[in-house]
């Protein structure tokens, strides 16, 4: 829910240039909201998404502030860095597995998640050093 409730501040940000550091604003408390949920691996993919999520969150943040783009594209790089060590393990637990059912997910869809989130973790840099940001 917190999550939804930050992509309609952002998408409220988009739309109302005159409030948008207000909006942003707004979208990141909601985002600090579903950190905990995030930070409970119990929750295994439910949590895995949640800092997907959280990571694209905060690098729409970073799109739409004039003022926190730096900081915004860094707290983005660290999530998603998060979520590829959570997806090495998860690679791992995986291959580790003697009997799979037919409903688990495979290596091979791990490292399509992976690859995607490389692809992210790239983009975010690539913003980060057309900024100069440290």
């Amino acid at each position: 829910m917190f999550i939804a409730i930050s992509h309609i501040f952002l998408k409220r940000a988009q739309a109302d240039p005159a409030h948008t550091r207000e909006h942003v604003r707004s979208a990141l408390k909601y985002r600090d909201k579903a950190v905990p949920i995030a930070s409970d691996q119990e929750l295994g993919w439910y949590s895995m998404n949640t800092v997907k999520e959280l990571a694209a969150i905060t690098e729409m943040a970073g799109d739409l502030s004039t003022e926190e783009r730096c900081v915004q594209y860094r707290n983005s790089l660290r999530l998603r860095k998060v979520l590829k060590a959570r997806l090495q393990d998860k690679a791992e637990e995986i291959a580790r597995r003697i009997v799979a059912k037919p409903e688990d997910l495979t290596v091979a869809d791990v490292q399509c998640l992976s690859d995607q989130n490389n692809e992210s973790i790239r983009l975010a840099e690539e913003k980060q050093a057309k900024l100069s940001c440290r």
